[in-house]
């Protein structure tokens, strides 16, 4: 048996007692366009639901990568209005200490007059 007769004819090969050789049909690849692997995904039947799985998967992290963005966005407003919020508080516990303390002394004074005024 000649390699011919076991791999069968060469591409565009004619055999005289067959004709035409019958191959694979050739896939055209547009060098100059974009989709120069396009006829790679054309193989079996698994690589293409292989192909349109990791597609979806790519799809859905796409989406929750978007919708994680908008939490993100949401998230930092939020702690911004937070942030806000808590230098207000510590400002205006930092005022009621202070009058605390000014009271505090006001009234020991007072004290101290009642009792110096009593004796």
């Amino acid at each position: 048996m000649d390699l011919e007769e076991e791999l069968g004819p060469g591409l565009g090969a004619t055999s005289p007692a067959k004709g035409p050789a019958t191959s694979a049909p050739l896939v055209h690849i547009d060098i100059d366009g974009d989709d120069l692997y396009a006829g790679l995904a054309q193989g079996s039947g698994i690589e293409s639901i292989q192909l349109a799985q990791e597609r979806a998967r790519a799809d859905a992290l796409q989406q929750e990568l978007e919708a994680l963005r908008v939490a993100l966005a949401s998230l930092q407003e939020e702690h911004g209005v937070v942030r806000q919020e808590r230098d207000a508080l510590l400002t205006n516990i930092s005022s009621l200490y202070n009058t605390a303390k000014l009271e505090i002394g006001r009234k020991d004074g007072e004290i101290k007059d009642l009792r110096a005024s009593c004796d």
